[in-house]
């Protein structure tokens, strides 16, 4: 479409200023979404992770807890160290009160994500 202003045509095409402009405001949005997507991804990851440990920690839990229901433990303290894939398990559980027959757990996770050592501590009190 063309229109006529004084003695000049012109056209009512995108000119390249107007056509660089729009290609940078677009490669601005995209370049969010995209770091968007990728933290979101990351996230993902280090979530799975925790949920993975927590599971692991509820799984040791309850293997201790059984064996000190039936009586497999001793009064003694008792340390463990265990690795599991990648993640590495400490726990010790050390006896609080002879009268009420009350221990301590202290049970930590540990693992390595994208060169960071990522950790998790659980204190928490068995009674017989």
């Amino acid at each position: 479409m063309t229109s006529e202003t004084g003695n000049h045509k012109r056209d009512d095409g995108l000119t390249l200023i107007e056509l660089t402009v729009s290609a940078a405001i677009l490669a601005v949005g995209l370049t969010a979404v995209l770091q968007a997507f990728s933290m979101s991804a990351r996230m993902s990851g280090v979530a799975g992770d925790i949920n993975q440990a927590c599971l692991l920690a509820q799984e040791k839990l309850q293997e201790i807890d059984f064996k000190e229901t039936n009586g497999w433990l001793s009064q003694a303290p008792l340390e463990s160290e265990e690795e599991y894939e990648k993640f590495k398990t400490k726990y010790s559980l050390n006896l609080l009160d002879t009268a009420f027959v009350t221990k301590m757990l202290d049970f930590q996770i540990s693992w390595e994500r994208a060169n960071r050592h990522e950790n998790i501590n659980i204190k928490t009190i068995l009674k017989k």
